[in-house]
């Protein structure tokens, strides 16, 4: 045994030159490789040994074969008993590798056969619920050379469909394999494919971003989601906002939070041609304070209240009113247009209101978002506009503190001062904004 597992080293370093003799001999050496492999490689081989060694060797070689001879190739019998080979072991912890290396070479050169799929399938099921890194790797990198290299159809909605439903895995390492094998797929499937499944991938995908206990995966997921509204068309882009909007407009608030975060992504992948969508969504943007808050009363003096007198449940609102903030000051770093253009003035202006109405909220990182809202706000209108319009009345208009601008500002002056109230909650931060502002 010894001496033929020397013998078939060599035979894999000779393979890979092309003489005369490996052509001459090519089909009976794969013939005593294959039964060798007949011979020795049962489904309780121990992972010892003189005859593991000799199968193990045996199996690279014919990879080799398939990789490397580009002048022969294999008969069907013996394609249909090597996926045999390599579905049972995928099912051994001690021989997977040698099975990945084995169907990496089997994918390259597009070998088909009826048990590909089963095998495919297990490979997918590897790339999620193996607890080694490099298993659920070589499982991705072999999968997704498989859908881009094959004619499979409607098969590809098949493995598109299990990959999504493994969104909900009950590992956080199964759910990162997943996210980062849709990541693979967007970033290869050609753009028409692409289109066809953007949808079922965006709809999915997104609920993850709520859902998901582990921020590594939230971040996951809204990167998939922007890659994946950079990649598309106008129109299909149009089509995910569309579905966008019914999330903000419904009344369930995990939905609207998820839809502030959603609408953060669509300004970072359009930049400043979100401005277009400006328009059809602000009104909506201003029920999420209402609705939540109830920010009827602007410029009211605030005092900041310990979290523990909010009730728990208000955990979700509370995150949907920081996400909505957040989108917020995102729309306005991105679309110049937000702060300046006359058009959104009052809406602006209310925006600024609730603002500030959020700067007594119990919790530091909603205060903080308020405030930097409130800071672009704020900057977008030149400091002698405020000035002149405290020393002319007849110079008030439309727009944040443009209307009874001296008792507005003393009243947000004295709500940022209520943000300096010694804590051990205040952060450096906070604080850095809040003075700026001052300034």
């Amino acid at each position: 045994v010894k001496v033929s597992i020397l013998a078939i080293q060599c035979l894999c370093w000779v393979l890979k030159m092309y003489l005369p003799s490996v052509r001459n001999k090519i089909k009976e050496i794969t013939l005593d490789l294959f039964s060798i492999l007949h011979k020795y490689a049962s489904a309780g081989l121990s992972n010892k040994g003189d005859n593991y060694d000799l199968v193990m060797i045996t199996f690279k070689a014919v990879a080799v074969i398939v990789r490397d001879v580009k002048h022969y190739q294999l008969e069907p019998v013996q394609i249909r008993a090597l996926l045999l080979y390599c579905e049972q072991d995928l099912d051994d912890y001690s021989r997977q590798i040698t099975a990945f290396s084995l169907l990496k070479a089997v994918v390259k050169k597009k070998i088909d056969a009826p048990e590909i799929m089963d095998v495919m399938k297990k490979v997918g099921d590897l790339s999620i619920s193996s607890n080694q890194d490099s298993i659920r790797l070589q499982g991705r990198q072999i999968m997704l050379h498989f859908l881009m290299e094959y004619t499979l159809g409607n098969r590809v909605e098949h493995f598109l469909s299990f990959y999504l439903s493994q969104l909900n895995y009950g590992h956080e390492s199964g759910r990162a394999s997943t996210l980062e094998m849709l990541k693979n797929i967007i970033n290869a499937f050609p753009i028409k494919e692409l289109q066809a499944y953007c949808a079922v991938i965006f709809v999915n995908v997104s609920t993850s971003l709520v859902n998901d206990p582990q921020p590594e995966c939230r971040k996951q997921a809204a990167e998939i989601i922007g890659l994946l509204l950079c990649r598309i068309d106008n129109n299909c882009k149009d089509k995910l906002f569309d579905v966008t909007k019914l999330w903000l407009e419904d009344s369930k608030v995990s939905h609207r939070r998820l839809a502030a975060q959603i609408i953060g992504l669509f300004v970072a992948a359009e930049r400043e041609k979100f401005e277009k969508r400006l328009l059809e969504i602000l009104p909506l943007i201003l029920r999420q304070f209402v609705d939540d808050f109830q920010v009827k009363i602007p410029g009211r003096f605030v005092r900041l209240k310990p979290p523990q007198t909010l009730p728990k449940d208000d955990s979700m609102s509370d995150h949907h009113i920081y996400h909505v903030l957040h989108m917020l000051v995102k729309i306005a770093s991105i679309c110049s247009g937000f702060l300046t253009n006359p058009q959104y003035v009052e809406y602006i202006e209310t925006i600024g209101e609730n603002a500030q109405g959020l700067l007594g909220h119990a919790h530091e990182w909603v205060r903080h978002a308020a405030v930097q809202l409130l800071g672009q706000i704020i900057s977008a209108t030149p400091a002698v506009v405020y000035a002149e319009t405290i020393n002319d009345s007849s110079l008030e208009r439309s727009g944040f503190m443009l209307t009874d601008t001296s008792n507005k500002v003393r009243s947000l002056s004295l709500d940022l001062i209520s943000q300096l109230v010694s804590s051990e909650e205040v952060n450096e931060k906070l604080l850095t904004q809040v003075v700026f502002l001052f300034i």
